[in-house]
């Protein structure tokens, strides 16, 4: 399953889990990955994040418009765990957290608290446009 090149592997590893949640951050109005994803996993939660307003296909995806930061800065900001507290998924496990965002919002990344995601998360996915990470839990 792919996003402009960015592939999910072995996405049917998650067929089991009843309560699939996939985040994902930066669209750019683009909801190819999101598309391809409830396809693949009609049964998962999906939820797409922009600091942008855009509006996800019918059925596919919960829109977010969101800007993460520390919820100081920038103003208006949230952190994850306030997100994560307002979309009531605190015992929830994120099963994929697809992020992808330009280089300027890259520098705020330490904003993004990710490291507090990582227990939580089972397929992490990071790309800005010179940028890549990839964290796969057993």
């Amino acid at each position: 399953m792919g996003d402009g090149g960015k592939w999910v592997c072995d996405p049917y590893r998650l067929k089991s889990r009843l309560d699939c949640l996939v985040y994902s951050v930066g669209s750019d109005g683009d909801f190819g990955f999101e598309v391809d994803m409830k396809k693949t996993m009609p049964h998962c939660e999906i939820h797409t994040f922009d600091q942008n307003q855009y509006s996800c296909p019918n059925g596919i995806c919960i829109f977010h418009q969101i800007t993460f930061g520390n919820g100081i800065h920038p103003s208006g900001s949230k952190n994850w765990t306030t997100i994560i507290q307002e979309l009531n998924h605190t015992q929830r496990k994120i099963d994929i957290l697809k992020i992808d965002i330009e280089d300027v919002i890259y520098h705020r990344i330490k904003l993004f608290q990710i490291q507090e995601l990582f227990d939580n998360v089972f397929f992490f996915f990071f790309s800005s446009s010179k940028r890549f990470a990839y964290n796969q839990a057993a």
